[in-house]
């Protein structure tokens, strides 16, 4: 687990601390030069304030506190100070807030430019807290309607898709290229159903040489999903069952095993 910094600083330093195996933290990328000239004039409005209130002009005292209001709680609520990916879920971290992105839901992520963000959205318009420190709350958009923005930069974005029942994502992570390369889909290798090794190996003790160079074909390739494999490998089975009506009893019920093991998934396959 992450520790909660008391500051700035610490806060990043620990951000940047992934103590778990295959989990990766990335902080929020460093302001861009435009970002951080606004942001610099932003914060120069409560210290002005403060003088003010220092030297006796009372009246600045209620706009003190609230513009100190406002911004505590862009950094504390709105900002997100990194984005952590573990194996099945992206955290974003906020000082006084967390939530997560189940990875099953992610369908795409990918680096956008600014031309590129363009054609994606369309025209839109910012819901939330912007100037200070970058972009954070929500994006209008023409064309995709809302999309979470959390942003310190005006390049390098990381757009990540959700399909159609959720909001896609606007951050910008420091290391946008290994963000995405981390984020990627990672299939998992599919152990073949034991069934179909007993019956290349039946197959062959029949001396059947088409049959089993076909379905051994498909057991050494490397499959996506499972449901993928099963649905090959049924059409192989059934391919087999058609040239060859009558076999050995034992070879039957290897490749009724098959059958079984396919229509689990696919029991349209006859």
């Amino acid at each position: 687990m992450m520790r909660r910094p008391g500051d700035a600083e610490s806060r990043d330093r620990c951000a940047s601390e992934s103590v778990e195996p295959g989990v990766n933290v990335f902080l929020l990328a460093p302001m861009t030069a435009g970002i951080r000239v606004l942001s610099a004039i932003l914060l120069l409005v409560p210290v002005g304030l403060a003088v003010g209130v220092a030297s006796g002009a009372g009246v600045l005292a209620g706009p003190l506190v609230l513009v100190a209001a406002i911004y505590g709680w862009i950094w504390l609520l709105f900002r997100p100070g990194a984005f952590v990916i573990h194996p099945d879920f992206v955290e974003v971290v906020w000082p006084l807030k967390r939530r997560t992105i189940p990875r099953a839901g992610i369908l795409s992520c990918r680096i956008l430019g600014v031309e590129e963000l363009r054609r994606e959205v369309g025209w839109g318009a910012r819901v939330g807290a912007g100037g200070l420190w970058g972009g954070f709350g929500w994006l209008w958009t023409r064309r995709r309607g809302i999309v979470q923005m959390y942003i310190s930069r005006t390049d390098a974005f990381v757009w990540i898709e959700r399909g159609s029942e959720e909001r896609p994502w606007l951050i910008t992570p420091e290391r946008p290229e290994e963000f995405v390369r981390e984020l990627a889909p990672r299939p998992a290798p599919v152990v073949p159903p034991s069934p179909f090794e007993e019956l290349v190996e039946k197959l062959r003790a029949h001396g059947f040489a088409v049959g089993p160079n076909d379905i051994e074909t498909l057991l050494r390739s490397a499959w996506t999903t499972s449901s993928e494999f099963l649905g090959e490998a049924g059409q192989a089975v059934l391919r087999f069952q058609q040239e060859n009506p009558t076999v050995a009893p034992d070879l039957r019920d290897a490749l009724d095993r098959c059958m079984h093991e396919v229509r689990k998934v696919w029991p349209e396959i006859r």
